[in-house]
């Protein structure tokens, strides 16, 4: 994705104020959350242009080792970026900038647009978060709670006095509107590999909670660099990490056996648990039809397992539709919903060829995306 289109893109330095002993020091990532960081280091006074070959566009964080600060770069495939200016001499109030801040960049695409949209976030934040003289002191204490992940302190102000809890309050309702606001800013940028970017740059640490968002965005923004990113973070929850044990089952030729979820064929196998009586279940066939003729030359596998009362209606629905796969089976004790923790059907999970259960119960496009992050070929 992408790589087919890789392109030199090339960093000049028009700067001045380095010294001796400045060293450039470069990763890729994202500030506050840079992910497997790749760095290099060059001479500052020595390198003054370094070359990139890029088939996305990425965020190159520059810094100078042992000095505080670091500058966010966003390069795309192709460019070639100058950095201008003097570094400062003295530090900022703005850590993330310090020595970097009065330097400009020439020659970014997207650079500009980019620091536009955090600049903005940023104001936006900062005009909701001004404190009345009169919460201060439980200002001071919230804060210094959230910074030392004192969960008890954010108790005791749940459960104090009006002031405090009104306080709280206010804080949560402030966040709300932060959100909104940075949904409405995602939103516009669905078709865009900014889309993501945004969301891993303002929110820091994305979960199950932002499945919603990231399924809204386009296609072309969900199979970006920083598409594929969030969509390893957003489904991380549903990783269950337990063992299929072996099953007891009934096949088609009415013949008891063990059913051995390790398929050393299969690089993965979606397991479905389903019944003819159940119209959720049978609305559901179709789509795991296709479902399986998507990915089973990435190395799907499909077993169904039904949980009918009897056999008769289970072999009368499966002539009815003929499934491309062969591994059909029937819960010859009705032990499948305590062994694998569900109450109801349509239920799935997707195991792995030792049979390690990697995710559970996922439907629809949220099954898609996530088989699409699980069989990529990267």
């Amino acid at each position: 994705m992408g790589w087919a289109q890789r392109r030199v893109t090339i960093v000049n330095y028009d700067v001045k104020g380095f010294s001796k002993s400045d060293t450039l020091v470069y990763r890729w990532g994202i500030i506050d959350g840079v992910h497997k960081p790749v760095t290099t280091e060059r001479s500052a006074l020595v390198q003054r242009a370094d070359t990139f070959v890029l088939g996305e566009p990425r965020i190159l964080i520059i810094s100078l080792k042992g000095k505080q600060g670091m500058m966010e770069v966003l390069l795309q495939p192709g460019e070639c970026v100058t950095l201008r200016g003097k570094l400062r001499s003295q530090y900022s109030k703005n850590h993330h900038s310090a020595v970097f801040q009065g330097l400009t960049v020439d020659g970014a695409s997207a650079q500009e647009e980019y620091h536009t949209m955090i600049t903005s976030v940023m104001r936006y934040r900062d005009s909701l978060s001004r404190v009345p003289a009169d919460y201060a002191e439980i200002s001071s204490r919230y804060d210094e709670a959230m910074a030392l992940g004192d969960n008890s302190v954010i108790a005791a102000l749940q459960r104090g006095s009006y002031e405090e809890q009104n306080y709280l309050q206010m804080v949560n309702s402030r966040d709300t509107e932060v959100h909104a606001y940075i949904h409405d800013m995602v939103d516009s940028y669905r078709d865009s590999f900014m889309g993501p970017l945004l969301m891993l740059r303002l929110y820091g640490v994305l979960d199950d909670r932002f499945r919603t968002m990231f399924n809204s965005l386009d296609g072309k923004a969900k199979n970006s660099y920083y598409g594929r990113m969030v969509r390893k973070m957003v489904f991380t929850h549903v990783r269950n990490g337990q063992i299929a044990k072996p099953l007891s089952v009934q096949d088609t030729l009415m013949q008891e056996h063990t059913l051995d979820f390790r398929d050393k064929v299969a690089r993965y196998t979606l397991v479905d648990f389903w019944a003819a009586y159940c119209a959720p279940c049978r609305k559901e066939l179709p789509a795991l039809i296709q479902t399986y003729e998507r990915y089973k030359s990435k190395g799907l596998n499909v077993i169904t397992i039904s949980l009918d009362p009897e056999t008769d209606e289970w072999l009368h629905a499966l002539r009815g539709y003929r499934f491309p796969w062969q591994d059909n089976y029937f819960d010859t004790n009705h032990v499948t919903p305590r062994q694998f923790g569900f109450e109801y059907i349509p239920f799935n999970v997707i195991v792995d060829y030792n049979g390690l259960i990697v995710a559970q119960n996922l439907h629809g496009i949220e099954l898609s995306d996530f088989l699409d992050m699980l069989l990529s070929d990267e």
